[in-house]
Order: C-alpha cells, then structure tokens, then sequence
C-alpha cells in the first residue's frame, strides 16, 4: 500500500540530536522526506523497495542495528494511505450485512449443485 507519514518536526529533530553526528542524519531526512513548519512528511511504498521510507529504515539500521527504525517510528506521527478501497468507506454494519447476503447467496447456490448432484448420481439427469 501507498502510504504517506506524517511525523511531528520536534520529535524527530530531537530524534537526530540525539545521534553520534546529527548534520549526517538531517541530511538524510531531508533526501527522505519534506520538513515542513510543524512537520516531517515522508512517502512509503510496501511494494517498492527503494520508497523514501524504506531508504530511510536501511540507513537506521545499518547505523544502529535492528531496532533503530523503531525508535523512529516511535516519534509521534499519523499515516496517511494513498489507496482507498469503497470497503474502507464503508460502516461495519454495511459489511456485515454484505456478508450476510453473500453468504446466503453461496448457500443457495450450494444447494442446488447438491440437488443437482444427488440427480446425476441417481441416474436422473
């Protein structure tokens, strides 16, 4: 999924302060992502393995190991995806309710291919 991630400025440069050389981490942040007034915009792509996000989590790791990208992600952030399904728009009652008539759809389907079946069997077809 296509995701953009929108991460509060104070936290992650108070995230790079806090790093052995913190004008290599910004520079990074910034060929990353957008720093904007109040904020750090970054874009992901699961399916894409050179995504701004995933360049980011490799440079953290290759720093400071497995968990440094959690340490990132710890930082105060919304996600925002790109993708939106008509699902997604829909209220759980409306879902539910679907696949209730689905359901009820396939057995009725069912049971005439039972019926069906129990003719060829007894030769009635």
């Amino acid at each position: 999924m296509r995701e953009v991630y929108v991460f509060d400025k104070k936290g992650i440069e108070d995230f790079i302060a806090n790093k052995e050389n913190p004008n290599e981490y910004k520079r990074v942040f910034e060929k990353s992502g957008l720093f904007f007034k109040d904020t750090y915009v970054i874009y992901s792509d699961e399916y894409d393995v050179g995504s701004p996000l995933e360049n980011l989590r490799k440079f953290l790791e290759s720093k400071f190991g497995e968990y440094a990208f959690e340490d990132f992600y710890a930082v105060n952030h919304k996600m925002l995806p790109m993708e939106i399904y008509l699902d997604d728009l829909k209220k759980d009652e409306e879902l539910l309710k679907e696949i209730e008539d689905e359901k009820k759809t396939l057995e009725e389907k069912l049971e005439k291919l039972k019926e069906k079946e129990r003719k060829i069997k007894k030769g009635e077809r």
